[in-house]
């Protein structure tokens, strides 16, 4: 009994120590988080308190496993002379598969940058481990002390957009260390009566329960507050849900999961859900088995989607990586800006996605697993080419003749000049600039404009040394009148955060500075202006074929867009009732993790959390920036978005296919 009461003991001391630091660290972080930010105060209660009632939760799975590294460490420790090396290098040991497991995402595995990770964080879980015996005690804890305090300023430093693994290892490190730190008090915890500890841990975990049970219906916005702002609350859901996961699956109904049947591994928020399937990825719409355009966001069909098949000799497609849709502005890129006045302009233009591998496919396909316009247009005898800098690989897109030359403005001009005046007979080039995207530099020579200043000035030196090159490409083009019979489309293949809302780089979000992008069309019989309404990479497809007059295939690739061309006949008509794009609420090395999509109708736009059902509803019109969630206060809005988003994706098939 002595035995079974000691064990006991020392399991209940390392538990009660792992809920006081992950429940302390998340209620402060996390509060601290919230209430700097625009968050409201039932967000930022209900935020912390729900944070640190997960983290006293998760607290039973890791203080046991805590207590049982511990106590091997430990028992084998004392038989060796140097405990304190045992100490180092058992540690380490086991961290290292705990922190494989903690810092994987489900279903995504980028090998190499997995097992650096968790090989730095056993390293300093061992470290931690010998401070926690190291002597003296006082000096000891000091440093584990300035280990944690080291960590968690990292964490947040980071930002909530960074990696999502580099937050992990901060947490993971954290913890560890106040655990450390917290020695001489578990010691203390250890001593205590049985049944006190007993009891203790009984009311800290129905209370911890009984939290997380009303947090949603008390502070209804806190998780969508936390999603964006905070740091433990989601980390500790997802952990949550990683060890509760009956079907293996990935997806778990616990912590606000979205798993609607845990014994069934084909139900699941990344199911695959047919018409008829019975709701299989759990959104709560069942796709219609015809469905009609509205479900796809597009209004009624006006004007004709395509070209004379003779019309023009050149269709020229220019895509410019991570160009925000703002820096279409004279003061930035006045030879673009010009050049935009001679076509239709389009001000509210979408991506396909956040990042490359989600928005330049869909530039050149329908559907994701429809086939690539480039092969279609070959095959009806058209010289069919890509000038590429870097990015993503036009080959695997159906582009056979790529010319691959160096990343600046200045050697893909030259490159795109010489392929088009080598051609002969009609010709569709594809020239995807690369120089806005990071790492960006002060360009010798050229400067940076002083509109924007809140911009990086290298990257507005970027688009100036671009915007020299573009505006060369097209004086040239023009000198020698293959712009008379030309299609020209310019369009960015994303955004670029800057650091606003939290937010770095690109990839994660939904904000309009990440997803929204110039796009200009210039074509025979197309009015110059601007176009006010609704557009989308979604449209390329059908425009691209519909520019060189197959206007069968033009139609069939309408089945997520318009053609632009529509707009010769019909300058004035809508083209969608809304559009959708793709985007993930993290980066996790070099994927996204946790799917998100953006709907975009009119002047409301409502962000969606795909897995999470985490839904935010902004006006555009009064709230430009996206500081204010709408949905408590719109709810039933909220929620008929909400549903033309989810008929939306689940007639895409993503994230199914991300």
């Amino acid at each position: 009994m002595r035995i079974v009461a000691s064990a006991a003991r020392y399991l209940a001391s390392w538990w009660l120590a792992c809920a006081a630091a992950l429940a302390g660290l998340a209620f402060v972080v996390d509060g601290v988080l919230l209430a700097t930010s625009n968050a409201s105060l039932s967000s930022v209660l209900g935020g912390a308190v729900a944070a640190a009632a997960l983290g006293a939760l998760y607290a039973v799975p890791v203080g046991a496993a805590a207590a049982a590294v511990a106590g091997a460490i430990r028992a084998i420790g004392a038989r060796r002379r140097r405990p304190g090396l045992w100490w180092l290098g058992l540690g380490a040991a086991a961290g290292l598969p705990v922190a494989w497991r903690l810092l994987q995402p489900a279903r995504r595995a980028y090998e190499g940058g997995y097992v650096a990770i968790a090989v730095v964080t056993a390293i300093a879980i061992g470290v931690i481990a010998w401070l926690s015996r190291a002597q003296p005690p006082r000096l000891a804890r000091a440093a584990a002390a300035a280990i944690a305090v080291a960590a968690v300023a990292a964490d947040v430093a980071l930002g909530p957009s960074m990696y999502l693994e580099l937050h992990q290892v901060a947490h993971f490190v954290a913890v560890a260390a106040i655990l450390a730190a917290m020695t001489s008090l578990r010691y203390r915890i250890a001593g205590a009566r049985p049944l006190v500890l007993a009891v203790v841990s009984a009311a800290v975990v129905g209370v911890a329960f009984g939290f997380a049970m009303i947090s949603d219906r008390v502070a209804p916005g806190w998780r969508v507050a936390s999603f964006r702002n905070a740091r433990h609350g989601t980390r500790l859901q997802l952990g949550l849900r990683a060890l509760i996961d009956r079907d293996g699956d990935g997806y778990s109904p616990v912590a606000w999961g979205s798993d609607c049947d845990d014994g069934d591994a084909r139900r699941h928020p990344r199911a695959v859900d047919v018409p008829g399937g019975g709701d299989a990825n759990c959104n709560g719409v069942d796709p219609p088995a015809n469905p009609g355009p509205d479900a796809f966001g597009l209004a009624p069909a006006a004007g004709t989607p395509s070209l004379a098949p003779d019309e023009v000799d050149l269709l020229l497609l220019v895509t410019i990586d991570t160009i925000r849709y703002d820096a279409l502005d004279p003061a930035l890129m006045p030879n673009l800006s010009a050049f935009a006045e001679r076509g239709a302009r389009f001000d509210r233009s979408y991506s396909a996605g956040s990042r490359t591998h989600l928005s330049v496919p869909l530039i050149h396909r329908a559907t994701d697993d429809a086939p690539s316009v480039a092969p279609v247009i070959a095959a009806s005898g058209v010289t069919v080419g890509a000038v590429w800098g870097s990015g993503l690989d036009p080959k695997p897109l159906g582009y056979s003749s790529v010319t691959r030359i160096g990343d600046d403005a200045q050697t893909i001009t030259d490159a795109a000049l010489a392929r088009i005046r080598a051609a002969t007979g009609p010709q569709y080039l594809w020239v995807h600039y690369y120089d806005p995207h990071l790492p960006t530099h002060v360009r010798a020579g050229v400067g940076f404009p002083q509109a924007r200043p809140d911009w990086p000035d290298s990257y507005k030196s970027e688009l100036r040394f671009l915007d020299l090159h573009l505006g060369r490409l097209f004086a040239e083009l023009d000198a020698e009148h293959r712009l008379d019979r030309a299609v020209v489309i310019v369009t960015g293949d994303h955004g670029e955060a800057f650091g606003t809302h939290g937010v770095r780089g690109h990839g994660q979000s939904g904000y309009d500075f990440v997803i929204r992008v110039p796009g200009i069309l210039v074509a025979p019989g197309v009015r110059p202006g601007r176009y006010a309404q609704l557009v989308s990479h979604r449209d390329l497809p059908a425009t691209l074929l519909g520019a060189v007059g197959l206007e069968d295939a033009a139609l069939d690739a309408e089945r997520f867009g318009r053609s632009w061309l529509r707009l010769r006949d019909a300058p004035d008509a809508p083209l969608h009732t809304f559009v959708v794009a793709r985007s993930h609420w993290f980066s996790s090395g070099r994927v996204g993790y946790g799917a998100l999509a953006t709907l975009v109708e009119d002047r409301y736009k409502l962000v969606a959390g795909l897995e999470e059902e985490l839904l935010m509803l902004h006006d555009l019109v009064d709230d430009p920036d996206e500081s204010e969630n709408l949905t408590p206060h719109e709810y039933d809005r909220t929620r008929a978005l909400w549903r033309r988003l989810a008929v939306y994706c689940d007639l895409d098939g993503w994230p199914a296919s991300d």
